[in-house]
């Protein structure tokens, strides 16, 4: 693997990660406990913090099992 740092401020070269991460998110972190919202009316009561159960590890491993 080969890190190729992109050039600062020109958004466009960085869509691909970005879309990437969004498919995780959507992916992954959305469905497990702890998991934040974009649309604060879709939060009301909710406290991410109170309620975030997942270790590192265990992410790491539904990351893998999701995309495997």
């Amino acid at each position: 693997v080969e890190i190729i740092y992109t050039p600062r401020k020109q958004p466009w070269f960085k869509g691909k990660i970005e879309r990437f991460n969004r498919t995780i998110n959507d992916g992954v972190s959305h469905g497990i406990a702890g998991t934040t919202f974009s649309n604060i009316f879709e939060k009301d009561d909710y406290d991410p913090s109170k309620h975030a159960v997942v270790t590192l590890s265990t992410l790491r491993l539904i990351i893998h099992k999701w995309i495997a």
